[in-house]
């Protein structure tokens, strides 16, 4: 074939261009990457570090298997750890190996290894290895080579090599990636080979879910939910509706999408309030108000006396806890229209921030820490975040029950830590010792009311439930001033709640030192006018006890006798209905006039001349039942 010159020489300078184009190409590449790259060590020996670069092809695609690859042992949760275990790891099988020299780069700002390497039984039995290391400047040299224990034996198989701990600087934060790289020079018996390793970027990021936990802050107990009573709501979507709830650990679960939400809790409606926030709590309260450095509370006692949360400990607190203890207001919630009693703080915020210490000068402020005047307000926004950001895949939240200054709640079981009662001190509604009074036409009761205790009292509080077809309550009659005291008498439970606070000294214990007033209803009381009763001392359950005007059960009378005119002066007229006993007493229960057998529906006149003026009880009895009238001599 004759191929003229002249196209010739085009050929030839048309496959130096194209070749001299390629050559440009390369370069220019490899001079962006170093470019990139020029912040990052890159072993020596190596002309490059790996960089994945996607080619299309419809012929095939040439890949480059290396050797060796770096991988992690750790989570990559956040914060899951404040170490990283970085592993030098073969792909592919080696054999008669006798020793590694590794190369391994990394960010000395974010990471500092601890010195600690080990070793698997993947090559070979980890006892049959040493090792020499030396750290430079985010660079770790490590030899690794036979020590003579396995006598011939060499390194075979596929597995890691080694195993390097890295601590985590200040700089590493919670979500943080860091990028590794590394040269290896396998060592045999007459010879050594460079081989590539695969580097890695180890990135933390936000596990899928988020576990809380609710717990008391006085026990660290859980704070469970229960469906039917009191339940605990974790609400993540409050335009919807929507939220989940606590299990009997307290622990509940969101979405880390969900990573806002709010817990709406209130006292279980079955527990009388009395019982939890008493006179006791309004005690601690008014001491810190008054900046009495006898008692210290902690923060979280100090949140609990903050009820109206304004972030003073102030008179408003106090008088909150005595509406609050008696029932005359169902919730606190004063920035809210939810009505939440507990506001929930993560633990993480109170280990960590200074406003949650006790200021250095208490009970003075000191501009940082907490005292009177500078409470930290809860908000009832809460979130998974951590400090910097990235979603935790545990948190834990403690519950503060607003008011419960002492810690009287215990979540568990829905108890109280009050239900344990002091036997050996005791509360005494004395109606033995009752005076009576005639006023315009209508007969009154006051009952003392005794402590008998051992105790130094600061706070006395006690709930009275009552027959209020016999008595009718009118009032407590506190005859020590220096005795903080308020009450209320809620007419839909029938219910007397009373609430005080003093120093010691002020409540004199085995003798009256209040009287309840009632007005005689019905003509009649019975022993069975106080259904149930309560009472508290310092805070803590104690004993009480109900005696009676009589020795014998008394009922209504009205049924049973008829006594008039009443009032009398001279002559008072009875009949019974069946033929019973009659004894009149006066209100000191000295008999008076007895008549053995009074035959039903007769009138019986009795002279009164002989009495003074007051007030007597007639009672009446017979085999069946008994019963007592009031009436009054003027």
């Amino acid at each position: 074939m004759i191929i003229h010159s002249q196209f010739l020489g085009m050929k030839i300078k048309l496959v130096a261009t194209v070749f001299l184009y390629m050559i440009s190409i390369q370069i220019k590449a490899e001079v962006t990457a170093r470019s990139i790259l020029s912040n990052i060590y890159i072993p020596e020996g190596n002309d490059s570090i790996d960089i994945s670069v996607s080619h299309t092809s419809t012929t095939k695609s040439n890949t480059i298997v290396k050797p060796y690859k770096i991988a992690f042992l750790d989570s990559n949760a956040c914060n899951s750890s404040p170490f990283i275990d970085v592993s030098i790891v073969t792909t592919a099988s080696i054999s008669n190996v006798t020793g590694f020299d590794i190369a391994l780069s990394f960010d000395n700002s974010k990471l500092i290894p601890n010195g600690t390497v080990t070793f698997t039984n993947d090559l070979i039995y980890n006892q049959y290895l040493g090792y020499a290391s030396n750290v430079n400047n985010g660079k770790i040299n490590i030899s690794i080579y036979l020590n003579g224990n396995g006598g011939n034996k060499h390194c075979n198989g596929n597995g890691t090599v080694a195993t390097i701990r890295f601590a985590k600087t200040a700089e590493f934060h919670e979500k943080d990636s860091v990028l590794f790289f590394a040269s290896m020079v396998e060592s045999y018996e007459t010879a050594t080979i460079q081989k590539q390793v695969l580097s890695s970027i180890y990135a933390t990021n936000s596990d899928s879910v988020f576990t809380g936990k609710l717990v008391y802050w006085a026990t660290k107990s859980p704070i469970p939910s229960d469906a039917t009573v009191n339940q605990t709501k974790i609400i993540y979507n409050s335009l919807l509706g929507l939220y989940t709830t606590t299990n009997a650990d307290g622990i509940f679960t969101l979405n880390n999408q969900k990573s806002t939400f709010t817990i709406n809790k209130n006292l279980d409606k079955n527990i009388d309030a009395i019982t939890v926030i008493n006179g006791y709590d309004a005690f601690l309260t008014a001491i810190v108000a008054v900046d009495d450095p006898s008692f210290v509370p902690t923060i979280y006692q100090i949140i609990a006396m903050d009820v109206n949360q304004d972030g003073v400990i102030s008179a408003g607190d106090i008088s909150l806890i005595n509406k609050r203890s008696v029932n005359t207001i169902e919730s606190f919630s004063p920035k809210t229209n939810l009505q939440n009693d507990w506001v929930f703080i993560d633990e993480e915020t109170i280990l960590s921030d200074s406003k949650y210490k006790l200021s250095l000068v208490y009970p003075v402020s000191d501009g940082i820490g907490y005292s009177k005047t500078m409470v930290p307000i809860i908000s009832s926004d809460l979130d998974t975040k951590s400090k910097n950001g990235c979603s935790k895949p545990k948190k834990t939240y403690i519950g503060i029950l607003l008011g419960d200054v002492d810690g009287s709640y215990k979540t568990i079981n829905q108890t109280l830590k009050s239900n344990i009662i002091d036997t050996s001190n005791k509360v005494v509604f004395d109606f033995k010792n009752a005076v009576s009074t005639y006023i315009n036409g209508e007969v009154f009761l006051d009952v003392p009311l005794i402590v008998q205790s051992h105790l130094g009292i600061n706070s006395l509080d006690f709930s009275v439930q009552i027959d209020d077809s016999r008595l009718q309550f009118i009032s407590i009659a506190n005859n020590k001033t220096a005795i903080k005291s308020y009450f209320f008498y809620d007419v839909k439970d029938k219910t007397i709640r009373f609430t005080s606070y003093s120093k010691l000294g002020e409540y004199e214990t085995n003798n009256s030192i209040l009287a309840l007033r009632f007005k005689i209803v019905n003509d009649g009381f019975s022993d069975g006018i106080v259904t149930s009763s309560h009472a508290l001392i310092n805070g803590d359950f104690v004993t009480t006890e109900i005696t009676s005007k009589e020795s014998d059960l008394v009922i209504d009378g009205s049924h049973l006798i008829d006594v008039y005119p009443n009032p009398a002066s001279n002559i008072i007229q009875i009949v019974v209905s069946k033929t019973s006993q009659i004894t009149i007493y006066s209100e000191f229960n000295q008999v008076m006039y007895t008549i053995d057998n009074q035959e039903a529906n007769l009138i019986n006149s009795i002279n009164l001349e002989g009495l003074s003026n007051g007030i007597y009880y007639i009672k009446v009895s017979n085999s069946n039942t008994s019963a007592t009238k009031v009436f009054v001599k003027q």
